[in-house]
């Protein structure tokens, strides 16, 4: 099983994609996972990387799928994997699908989580990060908004794509994904 998790930021994606990597022992991979593992290896990819977060950069794709490859190789991650919250727009999708497909690893579905704006809000700020105010969620928002609409399309044309109503409680959008799951013949 390979999918794709989807949604704007805070609609519980990276919950409900560890929940089903640890039911179904496979991988649960983030870009900020891969990303962190590849500074703490102090390689020199990580050397490179570091150094764009550190002047507050975003990393490029070309060092992002450099890092990728090495954890998609993993032995978690032969077995299957969920990536959660990449690619993002549509040109790392296509670096994306291109990557996977080198590896044999084709993506077998995806899951956009959907939640009202109000409640993201809500949710966002009740984490009390420090750049987390209602001006900068905004902004993340927005600019998820402007690069997810066409990439969802292309998602869409190619995968089998599931709308999760992400605004209910956990364990119902967890089984509510594995239900989908069997239904699309993928478990």
């Amino acid at each position: 099983m390979r999918l794709i998790f989807l949604g704007p930021p805070g609609a519980g994606k990276s919950t409900q994609a560890a929940i089903l990597a640890q039911r179904c022992q496979i991988a649960h991979i983030s870009t900020n996972e891969i990303l962190d593992r590849g500074i703490a290896r102090n390689t020199g990819l990580s050397l490179k990387i570091q150094s764009y977060l550190d002047s507050g950069k975003i990393v490029p794709d070309s060092l992002l799928f450099a890092a990728m490859q090495g954890r998609f190789t993993q032995p978690d991650a032969k077995r299957g994997w969920i990536l959660d919250g990449f690619p993002g727009n549509s040109l790392e999708f296509a670096q994306f699908e291109r990557f996977i497909n080198s590896l044999g690893q084709p993506c077998d579905g995806v899951f956009l989580l959907y939640v009202p704006l109000n409640i993201l809000l809500e949710r966002m700020l009740k984490r009390g990060l420090p750049d987390d105010t209602t001006k900068n969620i905004f902004s993340r928002l927005t600019a998820y908004q402007e690069q997810a609409s066409s990439l969802i399309q292309e998602y869409r044309q190619r995968y089998p794509l599931t709308v999760i109503n992400g605004d209910r409680p956990v364990e119902a959008i967890a089984q509510f994904i594995q239900t989908s799951l069997q239904n699309l013949s993928i478990v």
